[in-house]
């Protein structure tokens, strides 16, 4: 069978404007938010890694320089516009031979590596079943989280995307499938200063 190949894209241009600070480099324990989410995604058995930054992007790289040789940066020039022009961003930055991803997004430190893991596996069944575009989302208690599948996504207009709607925008044009899970972290992103101060509470019982 022909081996599945899948990209890990992270999400991490935004302005952090709901927090009043660069949210990828606030601490959490002895890392940044957005190292937590690396560490995690370079766990993993991806065939490409891409980070999308945008707002204080040499910043980002200058304090995350240990990731040069792991992750393809990617910095996205029109992040102001959206979350859109980051997913194209990644789209565009996509070995030719790979056809699916899967997007984290850069505030969600806490997702269970098993929970990765999963949806990995999980989408790559797909893909030997599924000759259009498909979106395999995880839930919990039946509210949609991320990361999202996004499988044979080349098959896609990616001219239909806007704004900050990111790959939402797309859903109408594939086939979509919850998966359900018992981890509520992939509900949980940092926005606001309270979300950061829950964060920091979660790491100390941890």
């Amino acid at each position: 069978m022909e081996k599945q190949e899948v990209c890990a894209v992270i999400l991490a241009a935004g302005q952090s404007t709901r927090m009043e600070t660069t949210k990828q480099l606030l601490r959490l324990g002895n890392k940044y938010v957005l190292e937590h989410v690396i560490d995690k995604v370079v766990k993993q058995t991806f065939d490409q890694i891409i980070v999308v930054i945008g707002h204080e992007a040499n910043k980002i790289q200058a304090c995350l320089p240990h990731y040069a040789n792991r992750v393809q940066w990617v910095v996205n020039e029109h992040f102001k516009l959206g979350q859109s022009t980051s997913f194209l961003a990644a789209i565009r930055s996509m070995k030719p031979q790979i056809n699916s991803a899967v997007f984290f997004l850069g505030d969600q430190p806490f997702i269970k590596d098993e929970t990765i893991t999963r949806i990995v596996i999980k989408g790559k069944r797909s893909l030997v079943m599924e000759n259009g575009p498909f979106v395999i989302r995880p839930h919990y208690q039946h509210a949609p989280g991320h990361p999202l599948f996004w499988g044979n996504l080349m098959h896609l207009d990616f001219s239909k995307m806007s704004g900050d709607e990111g790959g939402r925008s797309l859903f109408p044009f594939v086939k979509k499938e919850a998966f359900k899970t018992g981890d509520p972290d992939i509900l949980f992103d940092l926005d606001t200063p309270n979300d950061y101060q829950k964060a920091l509470q979660k790491i100390e019982n941890d």
